[in-house]
């Protein structure tokens, strides 16, 4: 056996986890090897040291719950790490719907003409007298007494149709014909 090997597995030679064969090739060579054998009895004195100066460490008692909460958030931050590549999926997916929308809603524009709107024309025309003024006996009880007091005066509602009406362009007080044309034309 050469230096190089007896070196390479000397931990499991000194730990006892050799084969008895092979331990017993291990002790031959650390026998007939000065330098194998120094190494070794430099080994043994650092552990008997160790083991005579150094007092046995004993975990705090919350060393355990602490150990399991920190694997547990290692393990989750390994779960956030592969979802974060399924969330970037998604918000791809959202963005490009998002793209194709926008383009679908302006490929009128885009093409250069403007849409066609087609709404009907809406004729108001004013025929008759103006409306009966309204009357404060068209309320309820509770819906005038739920008025507050300045708005509960007769006096008040008496003229508010003929005046709504006096400013609208039914009215025709300039000699109009008295109808509102909307839309396109």
């Amino acid at each position: 056996m050469e230096c190089k090997e007896f070196l390479t597995h000397f931990s499991r030679f000194y730990d006892a986890q050799l084969e008895p064969s092979e331990q017993e090739r291990f002790q031959v060579h650390l026998e007939a090897c000065s330098q194998c054998a120094r190494y070794h009895r430099v080994v043994r004195g650092g552990v008997e040291l160790l083991r005579r100066e150094i007092r046995p460490l004993a975990p705090p008692a919350d060393f355990r719950p602490r150990l399991d909460h920190r694997i547990f958030h290692v393990a989750d931050q390994e779960a956030l790490l592969h979802g974060a590549s399924a969330s970037g999926v998604t918000a791809a997916t959202a963005a490009a719907l998002a793209v194709l929308l926008v383009l679908a809603a302006w490929s009128p524009l885009l093409q250069g003409r403007e849409p066609e709107v087609d709404l009907p024309t809406i004729v108001v025309e004013a025929r008759g007298a103006p409306p009966v003024a309204a009357q404060a006996s068209a309320y309820s009880r509770s819906q005038w007494m739920d008025l507050p007091p300045s708005l509960r005066n007769p006096s008040l509602w008496r003229e508010t149709r003929p005046s709504l009406y006096h400013f609208s362009p039914l009215s025709n007080p300039y000699g109009g014909s008295g109808v509102i044309r909307t839309g396109l034309e």
